[in-house]
């Protein structure tokens, strides 16, 4: 892979971890499903990953969307997001649906061939953060319209914009049930919260300490909420929780090894390759393991599966990046190659 000038490595690294841990949530809940991992330990890992890793990607994804619209115009930013997120939605929604249908005498799930139908409307799976960050640039282009027209400084239309969705946030219960509209207002404040650490941060001499701070903050509420239960688990815990932990992934990207921080960056860089496509990777391994071999220890289960996760969707784009099976991933005239949203 050439390198890329555009890229920021660190933004990648951060991605790396957050996909590792997608895969490995992901494969953990389906051999809980299975019966094959359950217990404490697994509910605690899950409860703690499950409170930061999806508001990670969504926090990344805000830090480039001032310099996106800066560029290509609301217009243009939403054709390509079509391109970049709603091609690789809708074709990998229906693949993934297919296939679960035919396979569903093995896989956990019962899924029909209606429920294809639906994808518009109701994503499936993981896929629903592809279709909610979509829905995440309209939204968030309405509440910045004074940071756009220049009506107001940049900086209190940024910080208004973030008490918007804190207020959407807050107030999400009474949203009308629609999907995008109920996953908009549950993550608006994350991928706003990455719109201001674009503007602020960078210029920011103490966002280590910031980050060490957050890392520690992170693990002792971690604890108090997941593992003690000494507080509830309430809506100011749940902002706190991802927040502090997305810090914590910024501050260790920052501050580790060059050499321990390329792997990450280069998984980061293919982390929209690996969304895509490990489900079908990590249930597959658990099928063959579980129903060809009878293999049911949940460590090596857990291991192969996040392993093959990882690295089976990125050798599959590799082998049909040159064929016209790259119109999998993108429209067949592309102006670059996909990436990461």
């Amino acid at each position: 892979m050439s390198p890329n000038p555009n890229r920021i490595e660190w933004v990648d690294a951060a991605k790396g971890m957050g996909i590792i841990l997608v895969v490995y949530a992901h494969v953990a809940r389906g051999l809980n499903k299975s019966g094959i991992f359950d217990g404490n330990a697994f509910e605690i890992v899950d409860a703690i990953i499950y409170s930061f890793h999806m508001p990670l990607f969504f926090f990344l994804s805000g830090i480039f969307y001032l310099r996106t619209m800066e560029k290509r115009g609301f217009t243009g930013t939403i054709f390509s997001k079509i391109n970049t997120i709603i091609y690789p939605y809708i074709i990998w929604s229906l693949i993934q649906g297919f296939i679960e249908v035919q396979l569903s005498a093995y896989t956990n799930g019962a899924a029909q061939y209606s429920d294809l139908f639906a994808i518009l409307w109701q994503p499936r799976a993981h896929f629903w953060f592809l279709y909610t960050l979509f829905f995440m640039f309209i939204a968030t282009s309405l509440i910045l319209i004074p940071y756009f027209k220049n009506m107001v400084s940049t900086k209190i239309t940024l910080l208004s914009g973030l008490a918007i969705t804190l207020f959407i946030y807050l107030s999400r219960q009474h949203s009308p049930d629609v999907f995008a509209l109920t996953s908009v207002s549950s993550n608006a404040i994350y991928f706003m919260g990455g719109v201001v650490f674009s503007a602020v941060a960078p210029n920011y001499k103490r966002i280590r300490l910031v980050g060490l701070i957050s890392a520690v903050s992170f693990f002792l509420l971690s604890y108090v909420v997941n593992v003690a239960h000494t507080l509830p688990s309430n809506d100011l815990w749940k902002l706190s929780l991802a927040f502090f932990g997305i810090l914590a992934v910024i501050y260790m990207c920052r501050v580790i090894p060059e050499s321990i921080d390329k792997p990450f960056a280069l998984l980061g860089s293919y982390s929209m390759i690996i969304y895509l496509l490990h489900i079908l990777f990590g249930s597959g391994v658990r099928i063959v393991l579980s129903k060809g071999f009878s293999v049911d220890s949940s460590l090596l289960h857990l291991f192969v599966g996040t392993t093959i996760g990882l690295i089976g969707p990125i050798m599959f784009y590799l082998i049909v990046k040159n064929t016209v099976l790259i119109s999998l991933f993108r429209p067949l005239k592309p102006q670059r190659e996909i990436g990461p949203p």
